[in-house]
């Protein structure tokens, strides 16, 4: 039963090291860009009152992993790639809660070569909101958003980035746009401009603390069979 224990400690150590060395090192993140070449049927609305915030058909042309353990740096192309949300409802003054939802759909290449197709990250919203950046007629405005999301694993395999129990992705967007609307009014975006998307690793803190808690309780129980 001493071996048991002693197995026990060494492996909670390993692990806490491992989770330490990640916290150090540069966090890896997957950006993906917008540009002003949108999909027919483009739009960014916002209804007035408690409606939500809701993007359809907004063209996602690449991705790029930055720090990524694998194929760090390389920008690869997205094919009929669009994303499409509608966040919770608002809180008054271009600001909107979640949960709502977001999607991002297409087929990344490398040089022609299929690399993931489909689903690329479907999540939740958690914040969005819209502020003035600059002055003008039509104004140039900016659409802001936070949300958490699952990625099509075959994406992350390529990046060489973690998934499945004990992890998920933390995701933000900015997109501009022109519209006439003041600060809380209704609007419709004309034109929807560029943008950019961008997600990153989180370990889970629920399953590591259920994992720690298991480990103390495993070596808890060997160390009373030992003094029997």
């Amino acid at each position: 039963m001493r071996k048991i224990l002693v197995l026990t400690m060494l492996f909670a150590l390993v692990l806490g090291l491992s989770f330490s060395v990640r916290s150090v090192q540069a966090t890896p993140i997957l950006d993906f860009n917008m540009d002003a070449i949108h999909p027919v049927g483009v739009s960014l609305s916002y209804g007035g009152g408690a409606a939500p915030l809701i993007g359809v058909k907004i063209g996602v042309d690449s991705v790029v992993g930055l720090t990524t353990p694998l194929h760090s740096g390389v920008a690869y192309s997205i094919t009929d790639g669009e994303l499409n949300f509608t966040t919770g409802a608002s809180t008054g003054n271009w600001v909107w809660g979640g949960p709502g939802t977001i999607t991002v759909v297409g087929t990344v290449k490398d040089n022609g070569n299929t690399i993931s197709s489909g689903n690329i990250f479907t999540g939740n919203f958690s914040s969005a909101m819209v502020i003035l950046d600059s002055l003008g007629k039509p104004t140039f405005k900016v659409a802001i958003g936070a949300f958490v999301d699952e990625k099509n694993e075959l994406l992350l395999d390529w990046f060489g980035l973690p998934y499945g129990l004990g992890w998920y992705y933390e995701g933000g967007f900015n997109l501009s746009f022109n519209t006439t609307a003041n600060t809380g009014e209704s609007f419709t975006a004309d034109p929807v401009l560029s943008g950019d998307i961008i997600n990153t690793p989180i370990p889970e803190p629920a399953t590591m603390l259920l994992l720690g808690s298991g480990l103390i309780g495993l070596a808890g129980f060997a160390r009373k069979r030992f003094k029997k």
